[in-house]
């Protein structure tokens, strides 16, 4: 659970969730990647942007390139509410 993995490493469960880009405590599945520091505003370089496949998420997308969702939606310049669309380039890097 992210209770278990925040009190192994000495942290408080809403510091790994904010970390995690998680509102409130879900279910960890088997392989799920876990932060256990807060991720980056932007991908590492050579990794500029991804093209979203079917039925993947931004918050997916943030967890596998370790970037804050927040700062995916502010480089593509969109509104909190907005759901990007399969085969849409997404930006990861400025």
């Amino acid at each position: 659970t992210y209770e278990s993995i925040a009190d192994a490493y000495g942290l408080f469960v809403r510091e790994l969730l904010k970390f995690n880009d998680l509102s409130e405590s879900a279910r960890l599945l088997p392989g799920t990647i876990v932060y256990l520091q807060a991720k980056k505003k932007h991908a590492a370089k050579g990794l500029e942007a991804h093209v979203l496949e079917k039925g993947e998420t931004v918050r997916q997308i943030a967890q596998r390139y370790a970037v804050k969702v927040s700062h995916i939606y502010k480089m593509n310049g969109w509104a909190k509410d907005y759901v990007p669309k399969e085969g849409e380039c997404i930006r990861l890097r400025k």
